[in-house]
């Protein structure tokens, strides 16, 4: 990852070794469970605006990919920053995208990158980085308050080696992680969830009761989340079949040797998540969407490391907490306003950029529930 470190910056996405857990250990504070639980009226918010704006918009197929990419985005901004900087929502978009495109053909192909290629990123990081230091310089010359966001958190945050908090640089290292993996991950991981619902109507229906039974028409909390355990078999289900970290990579940190084979020290690896989840010899049918294979008794027997969606370790994503409290409520607030069903050319066409996604995006029809 720290090929791509240029495009997205040196957080802790692409740090390694003792610079990573250095910065590991001043940002683990920020994504506890109980740090997650006072994002949780954001995640609300964020919602209740979207529905408005299909209310408004009177369209009953929507390319779910998108609209859930424009939600998580939204969330994250929200999370990061406690602000509406929606202003900014299609900059950062377009931005993200190029740098996106950018660092995948920099990981893969960089001999084809063009000119036109160097000066589009260029143009995006710069785009991207103006509003983001501009809101550090606006935070740091605020009162000093106590912000309750990702932000605010990070800035409060001192390193034990030095006494002394986070450079404006290093800020935005991390803002620029969370904006890539704070919402396209989830985005894509919602918006297959509910591609495989449309898809399979008696999963859909055992869903939606569990929600009207549980929940009764009430906003949920994530607390009522412990109780909806068919919805969380569901999300994990869909996480297997389209992890949206569909690989990540490793380096020998000492010569490995597997049979005959020799791996000198440095060598890259690569674990593809997306093989991984659908390799029969850990799982079941593993191309049939089954919920139920994450009921206890039946995952117990499933080898720990068959189910990467957000890695382990280590090095597991720091935001696991967050990615999988934002997405059940999204597939619950959705499960309680709408039934799903799929429209004709609605199946994932993927693409495996930094993320594992569908392009185009998948389209569904949304039915208001009486």
């Amino acid at each position: 990852m720290e090929k791509i470190s240029p495009a997205i910056g040196s957080g802790l996405s692409t740090l390694i070794g003792d610079q990573w857990k250095r910065q590991r250990k001043i940002a683990n504070p920020s994504f506890t469970k109980r740090s997650v639980d006072g994002f949780s009226y954001v995640f609300h918010e964020c919602i209740d605006e979207m529905f408005a704006e299909w209310e408004e918009r009177n369209e009953r197929v929507l390319d779910i990919t998108l609209e859930m990419k424009k939600l998580t985005l939204r969330i994250v901004i929200k999370c990061l920053f406690s602000t509406d900087i929606s202003r900014f929502s299609d900059s950062v978009t377009s931005a993200l995208e190029v740098l996106q495109e950018y660092s995948m053909m920099k990981l893969w192909s960089p001999q084809t990158l063009s000119d036109s290629d160097e000066r589009a990123y260029e143009n995006a990081k710069e785009s991207i980085d103006t509003i983001i230091y501009q809101i550090i310089h606006d935070r740091r010359a605020a009162p000093a308050t106590e912000h309750q966001d990702l932000l605010g958190m990070y800035m409060s945050a001192i390193y034990d080696d030095t006494g002394e908090g986070m450079s404006d640089v290093q800020l935005r290292h991390e803002v620029m992680n969370l904006f890539l993996a704070g919402h396209e991950t989830t985005a894509n991981g919602v918006a297959f969830a509910l591609y495989l619902l449309a898809t399979h109507a008696a999963e859909q229906e055992k869903l939606s009761a569990e929600v009207d039974e549980r929940l009764k028409g009430k906003i949920c909390t994530l607390e009522d989340l412990k109780g909806l355990e068919y919805t969380e078999r569901v999300f994990k289900e869909s996480l297997r079949l389209y992890p949206s970290s569909w690989g990540m990579s490793r380096v020998a940190l000492e010569d490995y040797r597997y049979k005959n084979y020799v791996f000198p020290k440095g060598s890259d690896f690569i674990i593809a998540q997306w093989g991984l989840h659908r390799n029969q010899n850990y799982w079941e049918d593993p191309l049939k969407f089954d919920p139920d294979r994450f009921t206890a008794d039946r995952i117990k027997a499933v080898h720990k490391y068959a189910y990467l969606p957000f890695g382990a370790g280590a090095r597991k994503c720091i935001g696991v907490h967050l990615a999988e409290a934002e997405g059940r409520t999204i597939l619950v607030r959705i499960a309680q306003r709408y039934s799903l069903n799929v429209t004709s050319g609605s199946e994932p066409q993927l693409k495996a950029r930094l993320f594992m996604t569908s392009e185009p995006g998948l389209k569904l029809e949304l039915i208001k529930r009486t």
